[in-house]
């Protein structure tokens, strides 16, 4: 449309001068005449604009709905944001506070390095050429390179070991008798001095074990079915001569993911020495409150707390009589210690799976906690207790926030509750994450009380030596542990949820809500290339695992080969060589990742099909594509941020200053006009943002809400509560809703109606000619009635 004053300027200021004349109108459309009506009302708004003041200054309605909405969303965005954050704060802190990580990795470093880290020399790898003080004399010993050394060197008696170091059963029975025997049953001092009775297996004299160690072992019987399982049909797969060459046959017991225990149909039979067919029986054991119903089971052997050569004579009965055999497929070592200076408990369980595929796999999981939560006796005890009680008070409000309004959907609607809770679901305010977030803690607060209220810890017997439970019953700590851990992990879960609320809350301010909105944006396409390429990740996984499933252990499995294609995606592969990349010990073998070198190690010929095709399709192609994708939603997102975009999104006044308004000025401005009020004089004419909204809504529809004058706001808004000088607090309030001179010169661009086209003068000359034929039509049907009547 050309600016009023160029060509075809002139033709609508010609018709608006018509429009001034009500005689003019009479002739013309019921729409146009509207349109030049509302367009005579800019005209007189800008012939006024340099002289209006007061009731004359005109306002955009519609810019003060739109500001008052923007900055209410805000507004409410912020009161759940402090209150969200306040929240968020003390909930980190108690969280911190229980779980003691500083401690607790403390005392699980210094008995890992103890028992774990620590080596031994295997006597089954000694050399044949060792002397009896293992020190030679000089020309008994070579260097490297075979040449005679000038001083004497000493022969070390046999390979050097640690528990990671186990393959076979022999390294196994040679750690435990060599190794760890002497490590729990400490009764000397470094000097050879006997330590005093109460100091008796009390390591670095701090760390005391609490009572015996014991061993649990999980058997399968031969030629047995377990479900699910490909092991449970080994007798169909070995029979004819292949019977005769292996006569016995073992299902598989499933692993869990941290290795902690066993899933399947385990043997309970009894076995034991030729002699003594029963001498090893299953049993179980009660390990906690009997409305949980927690056991301990397994074929269990005690040892002793301090006699230790009573243990090692119980060690030398068990392996004397097998008792890991064929039929044994998992073994835990269990020691607990305490900790009385830091008030800790350490739960170490040394855990040795027996494949049937003939893998000997060490695993080593621990776990810590406190020996009694509460202790008021200690201020930080009582400081986290107050805490605690201000995270529980406020999830309480929040929840009884949530009932609140769904009572009061009930009410205005006059529903059921299954209703009033749809609507309030519905509300635009609604959160998923943070209903989810107050269920999770729900489930946090009963778990607490199990952890806090154990029976197993308040009915402990303590004597100078040792600890036991009940009625003198061996203290098992597994299960508590195994309850602090599920506790710690769900609270895992909500430190996830609070991230995501934390995004939505983000959207307080434009510039905070750029990462927000701009996952908002790219959500829905993300998702669904992210489908096409988790479904190329699974393709690459299984042909990683074909090739080279069989001589790289992180490809034998298809989780970890799949978090191994991933981490070789994102470049974070490993470089060390493979005889060095075995499994480590410790959730599940804790195997580590691989790259390009490591998989052409050991396929040197075949390595290039699966490295470069995956390299091309998922680095060159599927990354760039999803950085594409990122980046287009981001720029999206910016661009709508230009007051000059159609798409702009912000308030009026931040189009006006042409930049999003700053956390610091917003954060500023609300304090000032929340705490402010007190003092200000106007405080009586002041209205809320939801009362003007309303306000608005409620207006009637021949308001010009574009061109408004303040007198006619006042003159309609006094029965919707609003007074004249609240009217102009508004102009005051919000300066950007009063139209100045370019507000209205475009604004009357808008609505002054263009000249017409060629067309559309033809369609209104047909129309008038039409019109006239009626019209002559008419006229002649009268006459015609005229003159029959009059000859009759």
């Amino acid at each position: 449309m050309p600016p009023l004053g160029e060509e075809g300027g002139e033709t609508g200021f010609e018709s608006l001068a018509m429009a001034k004349d009500a005689s003019n109108l009479q002739n013309t459309p019921f729409l146009l005449r509207n349109k030049l009506r509302s367009a005579t009302r800019v005209v007189d708004a800008l012939e006024k604009v340099k002289t209006a003041t007061g009731e004359q200054t005109t306002i955009s309605l519609n810019k003060l709905h739109v500001e008052c909405k923007i900055k209410r969303d805000r507004a409410d965005r912020a009161t759940v944001g402090w209150r969200f954050m306040v929240f968020f704060v003390l909930y980190a802190i108690v969280l911190t506070m229980q779980r003691n990580a500083v401690r607790g990795e403390a005392f699980t470093f210094g008995i890992f390095n103890y028992y774990i880290n620590s080596k031994f020399y295997s006597p089954r790898t000694a050399r044949p050429d060792t002397f009896t003080n293992q020190f030679t004399t000089a020309g008994g010993c070579k260097g490297f390179l075979g040449e005679p050394t000038p001083d004497g060197c000493w022969i070390p008696p046999g390979e050097l070991k640690g528990f990671r170091d186990i393959v076979t059963m022999e390294d196994l029975w040679d750690w435990l008798q060599i190794h760890f025997l002497p490590k729990v049953y400490i009764s000397e001092e470094y000097n050879g001095q006997v330590v005093a009775e109460k100091d008796v297996n009390t390591f670095n004299y701090r760390s005391k074990s609490i009572a015996g160690f014991r061993l649990t072992q999980k058997r399968m019987s031969p030629g047995s079915v377990t479900k699910k399982d490909l092991g449970g049909r080994c007798w169909s797969f070995n029979d004819g001569e292949i019977r005769e060459f292996t006569p016995t046959c073992y299902d598989s017991l499933s692993l869990c993911q941290d290795g902690t225990c066993l899933f399947g149909a385990e043997d309970h039979n009894s076995f034991g020495t030729f002699l003594d067919p029963e001498k090893y029986k299953w049993a179980e054991y009660a390990v906690g409150s009997k409305q949980l119903g927690l056991k301990e089971t397994g074929f269990i052997e005690f040892f002793p707390h301090v006699d230790i050569e009573e243990a090692e004579k119980k060690m030398a009965e068990l392996k004397a009589d097998r008792w890991i055999d064929r039929a044994s497929q998992w073994l835990r070592i269990d020691v607990s210690y305490m900790n009385a200076n830091e008030r800790l408990l350490l739960v170490l369980r040394i855990l040795v799976h027996m494949d049937n595929k003939g893998f000997v796999q060490p695993i080593v999981v621990s776990d810590v906690t406190q020996v009694v939560w509460y202790n008021f006796q200690n201020y930080l005890d009582i400081v986290r207790i107050v805490l605690e009680v201000f995270v529980a008070i406020m999830w309480i409000s929040q929840v009884w926030g949530i009932i609140q309004i769904v009572m009061k959907k009930r009410k205005q609607r006059r529903c059921t509750w299954r209703h009033a809770l749809h609507l309030y679901t519905k509300d635009t305010n609604h959160s998923w994450v943070m209903d989810i977030l107050l269920l999770m803690f729900f489930v946090i607060f009963i778990l607490w009380i199990i952890v806090v209220l154990d029976p197993l810890k308040g009915n402990i017997n303590v004597n100078t030596q040792y600890m036991t439970w009940g009625d003198n019953q061996p203290l098992f700590l597994t299960q508590v542990s195994n309850f602090e851990r599920s506790y710690f992990l769900v609270n895992g879960v909500c430190c996830i949820l609070f991230v995501l609320r934390m995004l939505q809350i983000a959207k307080v301010n434009p510039r905070f809500s750029l990462l927000s909105e701009s996952l908002d944006a790219m959500k829905g396409r993300l998702f669904n290339f992210a489908i096409v390429m988790f479904i190329l990740l699974v393709f690459f996984t299984v042909q990683a695992m074909v090739m080279f499933g069989d001589k790289l252990p992180v490809f034998n499995d298809f989780g970890y080969a799949f978090v191994a294609v991933v981490q070789i995606l994102i470049g974070s592969g490993g470089s060390e060589p493979n005889e060095a990349r075995s499994r480590r010990g410790g959730g599940f073998g804790a195997l580590r990742s691989v790259d390009y070198p490591q998989i052409k190690e050991v396929a040197p010929n075949s390595a290039w099909l699966f490295y470069y095709p995956f390299v091309f399709m998922m680095v060159f192609v599927v990354v760039n594509i999803t950085i594409a994708i990122i980046g287009e939603a981001y720029v999206r997102v910016k661009r709508a941020r230009d007051p000059n975009n159609p798409e702009f999104n912000l308030c009026p006044s931040e189009a006006v200053a042409g930049k999003p308004t700053p956390i610091l000025q917003q954060i500023s401005r609300g304090f000032m006009r929340r705490f402010g009020r007190i003092l200000r004089k106007e405080k009586n004419v002041e209205r809320k943002k939801e009362d003007i909204l309303s306000m608005i809504v409620k207006l009637p529809t021949w308001i010009d809400r574009d061109c408004c004058s303040v007198g006619d706001l006042a003159d309609v808004a006094g029965p919707l509560g609003f007074t004249r000088e609240s009217v102009m607090w508004l102009t005051t309030r919000y300066p950007v809703v009063v139209n100045n001179e370019a507000t209205l010169k475009l604004l009357l661009q808008k609505r002054t109606p263009p000249p017409p086209t060629a067309l559309q003068q033809l369609e209104h000359v047909t129309a008038s000619v039409e019109e006239l034929v009626n019209t002559q039509a008419g006229i002649h049907a009268k006459l015609d009635l005229l003159i029959r009547m009059a000859t009759l």
